[in-house]
């Protein structure tokens, strides 16, 4: 085996017809190339269901109404609507489901109350059980906005309209442009291709070491 100035390893393998020259990389700037290439493969941007599609169509969330209320999802995948309770008790219509990944969940909203008080009929968001109201309670009986929180993958939200009086009329809002958290799919794909890759590079690596 021969050394050339530029690091390659120059192999040379003779035979009956002719002379044949191989030429391969230093072995550990090859597994630094490869291990790039594996890398590069696994990072990305954050991914996001848009809709209520894939992991968070609707009929993998729960919908809770204990004292009325209801959740009309006619409108899926691009909008849903929840209506609070209006039956003299006091509670609220949940929409409940655990995030697939990591990262911000988003979406638009658009209130209107039958109430007088739009404090009597919030619509908020729970996170893990905490409640965040979302309408301004000394606002309009029409109200919209944009809602953003962080979640982890595995924690519990939900969104919800409550009713703190049950009476004088229900509120209904209706959410748009719902974008969720999903995991990340090339984080797999680039741990299986540096796996690959290693496997690849041992076998030629054997093949070259036995041909010295």
């Amino acid at each position: 085996m021969l050394k050339r100035k530029d690091n390659l390893q120059l192999i040379s393998k003779p035979n009956s017809h002719n002379h044949e020259e191989r030429i391969y990389p230093p072995r550990a700037a090859l597994v630094g190339a490869l291990s790039l290439t594996a890398l590069s493969l696994g990072v990305s941007t954050p991914a996001h269901a848009t809709n209520f599609t894939g992991y968070y169509a609707v009929v993998n969330w729960t919908t809770s109404t204990p004292v009325g209320g209801s959740v009309n999802t006619g409108g899926a995948p691009n909008s849903i609507s929840l209506t609070s309770p209006d039956n003299s008790s006091i509670g609220g219509t949940n929409f409940t489901i655990a995030a697939a990944g990591s990262g911000t969940v988003s979406f638009n909203w658009s209130y209107t109350t039958a109430d007088a008080d739009p404090s009597r009929d919030p619509f908020c968001y729970l996170l893990d059980g905490v409640f965040t109201r979302l309408t301004d309670n000394n606002g309009s009986v029409s109200q919209s906005g944009t809602a953003n929180f962080n979640v982890t993958q595995g924690q519990i939200f939900s969104l919800a309209a409550f009713s703190f009086d049950g009476l004088f009329g229900a509120s209904t809002t209706t959410i748009t442009n719902f974008n969720a958290p999903v995991p990340e799919p090339l984080t797999l794909l680039g741990a299986s291709a540096a796996v690959v890759f290693g496997a690849a590079f041992k076998r030629r690596s054997g093949k070259a070491t036995e041909q010295k």
